[in-house]
């Protein structure tokens, strides 16, 4: 597929397609994913624990088919979780990386129509007109925190609108807690890449960096934390955007599940 990249206000065109016939069949799938779930639990030891609150929240405050919207989905780590738990749920996995799009079609393969993708970026004012909505869910695993707050006030406020009345936004994402900062795990049992290593090996071993520096400097007009937020900010900032029954569903290590419900 030809795939748009916005850069600073230009659009830039990439033909993803030229990258899939000249390196799909060498590519080894399984140990792109493998090799990032290793990565991710090293820097979240607690992420397994992080996923099932996000599964029974969802569950519980649910009920008949419930369509989803994962921001940020990169390789399906949160939806093929969510939809091997129940059958109800479909859903929309979006992403700016076309590579981490065909990572995800290819991970949640199996789930047929149920997984849905869509190349889009949520720092794209007008991301909300190109998704498939309402939904009765939206979630996100690890993915927010690198948004400066105005930045993020506007995305919940765009995430409240494609919500159907009296349904939920669910973020799985660091946490900022005075005293314990879990930015690098402990180099004595750290045993997979770090994050520079693991995009490094990628990009150099499957000639990705064309597509990934276009994606990465997607998000270069936006002034992140590198950290997120603290668990007021969060719950103030829901506010703020006009959820209700705002909540702070679990903690454990630097790491949460909080969010909030769209009034009926």
């Amino acid at each position: 597929m030809v795939y748009p990249f916005y850069i600073s206000g230009r659009s830039v065109t990439l033909n993803f397609s030229d990258w899939l016939d000249a390196h799909a069949k060498q590519v080894d799938w399984p140990a792109v994913t493998d090799r990032w779930m290793i990565m991710m639990q090293q820097y979240n030891p607690v992420l397994d624990e992080q996923i099932r609150t996000v599964i029974a929240t969802l569950q519980q405050e649910t009920s008949g088919p419930c369509r989803i919207l994962d921001l940020g989905c990169g390789p399906g780590t949160l939806a093929r979780q969510i939809l091997t738990a129940d059958e109800r749920f479909t859903v929309v996995n979006l992403d700016v990386n076309p590579f981490w799009l065909e990572v995800c079609k290819r991970n949640l393969a199996d789930f047929g129509k149920r997984a849905q993708l869509l190349a889009a970026s949520f720092r794209d004012a007008d991301w909300p007109n190109q998704v498939p909505g309402p939904f009765q869910a939206v979630v996100s695993l690890t993915t927010l925190h690198s948004l400066a707050t105005e930045s993020y006030q506007a995305l919940l406020n765009q995430i409240l609108h494609i919500l159907e009345p009296g349904s939920l936004f669910l973020n799985a994402d660091r946490l900022i807690v005075p005293k314990f900062e879990p930015e690098e795990p402990d180099p004595d049992t750290f045993t997979g890449d770090t994050w520079q290593g693991y995009y490094t090996w990628l990009k150099d071993t499957w000639e990705l960096t064309d597509i990934f520096d276009a994606a990465q400097k997607q998000g270069d007009i936006f002034d992140g934390s590198p950290t997120g937020y603290d668990g007021d900010t969060n719950l103030h900032l829901l506010t703020e955007a006009g959820f209700i029954n705002q909540n702070m569903y679990w903690y454990r290590d630097g790491r949460a599940v909080f969010g909030g419900k769209k009034p009926t």
